[in-house]
């Protein structure tokens, strides 16, 4: 039961997070721009797959966000 609290509490702060995201971008600009949802969601694939290799979960969580922070910063804008 704990662990389901824990894992309940755990993706819902990762929607919240995405959703103030999203509002504070259509705060700013008026344009419900959705396309920063598509990072977080490979910088879950990227931890996921850290921790299948043997990685702790949380070395696995910051090398992600790390890659993902550096993949945005290489990926070309578009426009």
């Amino acid at each position: 039961m704990l662990q389901f609290l824990v894992d309940t509490l755990l993706r819902a702060s990762d929607l919240a997070l995405i959703a103030l995201g999203l509002s504070m971008v259509y705060g700013l600009v008026k344009f419900p721009n959705i396309a920063h949802v598509q990072y977080a969601m490979l910088g879950a694939y990227i931890a996921w797959t850290l921790h299948a290799l043997g990685i702790p979960l949380a070395l696995a969580i910051a090398l992600a966000c790390a890659a993902t922070g550096g993949l945005r910063c290489a990926w070309p804008r578009s426009g």
